[in-house]
């Protein structure tokens, strides 16, 4: 199996802020209506690759190109939600009046940046 790329995980990083600032955004509503419901699952559903297999090839193949794919992409997930946490965790351990919406937006803002989407200060 080739090597996992994990150098840029800008873009899921980007991706799950949205879903956590909207799944924030809703927890502070009441109740939750099927309207949500459904936008929450097309947001998740937005964040999975979408897999063309670039020429015929026998199944065999195609379920190894199929699952490389989907492995390289489910590792960058997991690896940009512990970012994300580590992030808001680190706020709230030290004691900062930040709220998550704040570490979202600047982490939002930096996701693409130099540093991966790390805080400054």
């Amino acid at each position: 199996m080739d090597e996992l790329d994990l150098d840029d995980i800008g873009p899921q990083t980007q991706n799950l802020i949205g879903l956590l600032t909207s799944a924030l955004n809703h927890s502070l509503e009441e109740g939750a209506d099927r309207t949500y419901l459904e936008a929450y699952g097309q947001f998740g559903l937005n964040l999975m690759p979408v897999i063309q297999i670039p020429r015929p090839m026998p199944w065999p193949e195609a379920l190894n190109y199929i699952n490389r794919d989907v492995s390289q992409h489910t590792l960058k997930l997991v690896t940009a939600f512990a970012f994300i946490f580590s992030e808001l965790a680190e706020v709230h351990d030290s004691g900062s009046k930040m709220t998550t919406a704040e570490v979202l937006r600047r982490l939002a803002l930096n996701a693409d940046g130099p540093e991966g989407g790390q805080l400054d200060g």
